[in-house]
C-alpha cells in the first residue's frame, strides 16, 4: 500500500467524513451556488474540428461505457489498457447524477471552474486513505448547464501518496502505445505531482485544494500534503492532449458549446 506524507490536523478530516451524509444535498452545492453564473463556467475558447457526438465515450447494446473513439486514432490499446479504463468509467457511471456523488460523499471544490478541467468535486477521504482504485476516484469533474442545476461528468482524477505509483496489472500503456501518425499533442504521460498542496474542509459543505502559493494561513486548519501523485484520466471525453494529460481543451469546448448529451450514447 502507498503511504501518506506526513500531515498535520487530518483529525479534521476525518471528522469531516463522518459528517458528509448528515448534510441535505442542496446545502453541499451551497459553495456553488454562493459563485457567480460565470465563476462555474470556462473563459477559454477552444474549437472541435470533428462531430460534438464524437468527442463523448459510447455505450454498447448493454450500457457500458467504452473509451472515446478518437483515442484508437492516436493509440494502441491493448484488452487490458480497455478493460482498465473502462472499468474506471463504469464505476462512476451513476455520478452522472451530481446527487449520487453527494450521496457518496463527495464535495464541491471551492475553486468554481478549473480552466480545461472543470467543476471539481472531491471527496475527502479518498483523498488521504494513501492509494487509489480505479473503482474510486478521489475527485470528478462536471460541466454546468448555464443558469439551471443540470450537470454533465467529464472527467475523474485519482490521487495517491509520496511515491510513483507502479504499474496496474495487465495494463502496458506507455511511450509504444502512441501510433506514428497520432495528433502531435497525444502524450502518453501518465502520474504527475505537486508539493505542498494544502487541503481544507468545510464540513458538509465543501473542499478547498490549495498549491503553495495560494495556501492560507499555512494550512492551519487543514491537512498539508508535502507531495501528491495524481493522475488525471479522461476516457469518457476526448483529449487531444492525450488520455492522461491534467488539461483537456475539450472540456472547455463543450461548457462554450453548452452541447451535453447523455452520458450514455448508444453505438450505432
Amino acid at each position: 500500500m502507498l503511504h501518506w506524507p506526513r500531515m498535520t490536523n487530518f483529525t479534521g478530516i476525518l471528522a469531516a467524513a463522518a459528517l458528509l451524509l448528515s448534510q441535505p444535498a442542496f446545502a453541499q452545492l451551497e459553495a456553488w451556488r454562493a459563485m457567480s453564473e460565470e465563476d462555474l463556467h470556462s473563459r477559454s475558447v477552444a474549437s472541435f474540428g470533428g462531430r460534438v457526438g464524437e468527442l463523448f465515450a459510447p455505450c454498447d447494446k448493454a450500457g457500458k461505457l467504452t473509451v472515446a473513439r478518437p483515442y484508437s486514432k492516436d493509440y494502441d490499446l491493448s484488452k487490458g489498457d480497455l478493460a482498465a479504463f473502462e472499468k474506471g468509467m463504469n464505476s462512476v457511471k451513476r455520478y452522472s447524477n451530481i446527487q449520487a456523488a453527494l450521496k457518496d460523499g463527495y464535495l464541491p471544490v471551492t475553486r468554481g471552474f478549473v480552466p480545461s478541467v472543470g467543476l471539481m468535486m472531491a471527496h475527502p477521504g479518498l483523498i488521504r486513505d494513501g492509494a487509489y482504485n480505479l473503482d474510486k476516484p478521489d475527485i470528478i469533474t462536471y460541466i454546468k448547464k448555464k443558469g439551471q442545476p443540470q450537470f454533465r461528468l467529464v472527467g475523474l482524477v485519482y490521487v495517491a501518496g509520496t511515491k510513483e505509483p507502479g504499474p496496474i496489472m495487465g495494463v502496458t500503456f506507455g511511450p509504444k502505445s502512441r501510433k506514428k501518425d497520432a495528433q502531435s499533442k497525444a502524450s502518453t504521460q501518465t502520474w504527475d505531482y505537486e508539493d505542498g498542496i494544502c487541503v481544507i474542509v468545510e464540513p458538509g459543505k465543501s473542499v478547498g485544494i490549495y498549491p503553495p502559493s495560494e495556501t492560507p494561513f499555512n494550512c492551519k486548519d487543514g491537512a498539508m500534503f508535502t507531495r501528491m501523485w495524481r493522475l488525471y484520466t479522461w476516457p469518457m471525453v476526448y483529449n487531444p492532449n492525450g488520455m492522461f494529460s491534467e488539461v483537456n481543451p475539450m472540456v472547455d469546448f463543450l461548457d462554450r458549446q453548452q452541447t451535453f448529451g447523455p452520458l450514455c450514447q448508444k453505438s450505432k
